[in-house]
């Protein structure tokens, strides 16, 4: 790469998202892809001579370059884009269409060494501290912001006449010490989709690598019940985060957060998360082991990745949510499992702090015969016990269920409760209403919980003959002490809030969703729907 492609000082390859190859480039991005496909590559020398299959390929390259780049600027202008260049990633199969290996490394080249240049790279390395390997990086260079935000002005002022050409230099230096200056890049919102037609019924092997399967009549309904899931949440529902953009920034580099042991039960993938994907929203369920009886839980949605003490503060459509939790969850179908009610707290021992005892029952119930489990963070312990000493306590704590300790039932208890999940969606569904799943807790308006409480209990005692008891989480207007006006309903607090200064991007996103909404959905699912705050 030449000089001037590198990345800027200051970029950290840290603070990067994979690259998705599952974006599908919107209309509105078309005639700029045109144009960066015919500007750079088109300058190659024998361009015009190429095969119409092989400028279609380095057409759907630049698309998807130029996508991610779009979505990595409307999360923030530090986000990097992690590209990888092993031929392994650009094979088509169930789960990734095929792009062309050549003309994506090729697009990428040439876009960074235009003149000026489109992107700045950080080549791969290895990482001195760690020994790990890093992807290449890249980012839009200054240059290809500010051609963002004219081509969005222009689209916005005129209609699409590429004879007026939005990409001419002109002018563009004396604006460029301006764009540095300023924290966000304005795109349109509404440029971000993801394809719709990704897989969303996933198979892993041990390893945790996709794998391949033949579909069944078992795949097949799983796929149409999710899908329908899917299209229901894309086109009724805003899932939006009332929280200022510093306050997410800060909470996602709160390092004690992301070093709780935990955590790791309850996400499928345990690299840290550095910005809110607030563009996935499309779920899609991961099986394991080669197996479709084990795993098999719901992931992709933003919300089921940010530290738990921020879901107070997701909306639906600009309405308050609370979110409702099976207690005890695995604990209590284990005790099912055997005929028998979980009487009391699974996780509570005299004088030792419950999150250890949870973390270390979880581990129990997830290892195997004679597996060896990783004792805590040294000082975690109670004085005076070892480590085969406190899973002595675990054990005799639950004597009832013992044998199943230690069994591996973790990954099995794992697809029950994913069905489970997926019975009070449907059911959520069915009356028009949405429920969010975080595994073992939903998310849904806050008038909305004695419903979604009952549902949730009909659907653990079909599949488990036993009740749960189910907890609800505060909402942010109760830990802030919010009290309503007379005149007042809780869609005001939500609206006004996410109108003041310091929530523009929230606003933003909402006004994108709403942007061809018809009065019958406003009459159906707007603010007025969302019930009184106290369930």
């Amino acid at each position: 790469m030449n000089s001037f492609s590198n990345l800027e000082i200051g970029d950290d390859p840290d603070w990067s998202i994979p690259f998705d190859f599952n974006v599908a480039c919107r209309a509105e991005l078309a005639p700029l892809a045109s144009h960066l496909h015919h500007g750079v590559i088109g300058g190659l020398a024998g361009y015009y001579k190429l095969r119409p299959t092989s400028l279609n390929k380095s057409s759907r390259a630049i698309s998807l370059i130029l996508q991610n780049l779009v979505n990595a600027l409307n999360i923030s202008r530090q986000c990097l884009l992690a590209v990888p260049r092993d031929r392994s990633f650009f094979t088509e199969t169930r789960y990734r269409a095929k792009v062309s290996y050549k003309w994506f490394t090729r697009s990428i080249d040439y876009l960074a060494q235009a003149d000026p240049p489109l992107i700045l790279v950080q080549s791969a390395f290895k990482d001195r501290q760690t020994g790990i390997g890093r992807r290449t990086r890249i980012k839009a260079s200054p240059y290809l912001m500010l051609l963002l935000q004219r081509y969005s002005i222009f689209l916005r002022c005129s209609k699409i006449d590429l004879s007026r050409d939005p990409f001419s230099l002109s002018g563009i230096e004396k604006n460029l010490n301006q764009l540095r200056a300023e924290q966000r890049v304005r795109i349109p919102i509404d440029w971000i989709t993801i394809d719709r037609n990704i897989e969303v019924i996933r198979l892993k092997n041990a390893d945790g690598d996709l794998i391949p399967y033949e579909d069944t009549d078992l795949t097949r309904i799983m796929r149409s019940k999710l899908g329908a899931w899917n299209e229901f949440l894309a086109k009724n529902f805003h899932v939006g985060l009332l929280l200022d953009d510093s306050k997410i920034e800060k909470s996602l580099r709160d390092d004690d957060w992301f070093k709780s042991e935990t955590r790791v039960f309850y996400r499928d993938g345990k690299e840290r998360p550095r910005f809110i994907r607030f563009d996935h929203q499309q779920l899609y369920r991961v099986f394991n082991n080669e197996s479709f009886e084990q795993g098999g839980r719901f992931y992709g949605g933003w919300w089921q990745q940010i530290p738990s003490e921020l879901r107070r503060y997701i909306t639906i459509n600009d309405g308050p949510t609370r979110e409702y939790d099976f207690s005890n969850l695995h604990a209590a179908m284990l005790y099912a499992l055997e005929g028998k009610p979980l009487i009391e707290d699974a996780y509570v021992l005299p004088g030792v702090d419950r999150k250890l005892v949870k973390t270390t029952f979880f581990k129990m119930m997830n290892a195997y015969e004679g597996q060896h489990i990783d004792p805590p963070r040294s000082g975690s312990l109670p004085p005076g016990l070892s480590w085969k000493e406190f899973q002595e306590m675990v054990i005799d704590k639950h004597a009832a269920i013992a044998h199943r300790l230690r069994s591996g039932d973790g990954i099995r208890m794992q697809r029950i409760d994913a069905d489970i999940a997926q019975d009070v969606m449907l059911a959520m569904m069915r009356r028009g209403e949405l429920a969010l799943p975080i595994h073992d807790s939903f998310i849904t308006y806050c008038g909305l919980g004695p419903l979604l409480m009952r549902e949730m209990q009909s659907a653990y005692k079909v599949r488990m003959r036993q009740e749960v008891a189910i907890e609800a989480d505060t909402t942010f207007f109760e830990d802030e002490g919010i009290w309503l006006a007379d005149d007042e309903g809780p869609e005001d607090v939500v609206r006004d809030r996410g109108q003041s200064p310091g929530y523009e991007q929230y606003d933003n996103r909402y006004r994108a969703f709403l942007r061809h909404k018809t009065d019958e959905w406003h009459w159906r699912f707007g603010a007025g729907h969302i019930g009184p705050l106290i369930d």
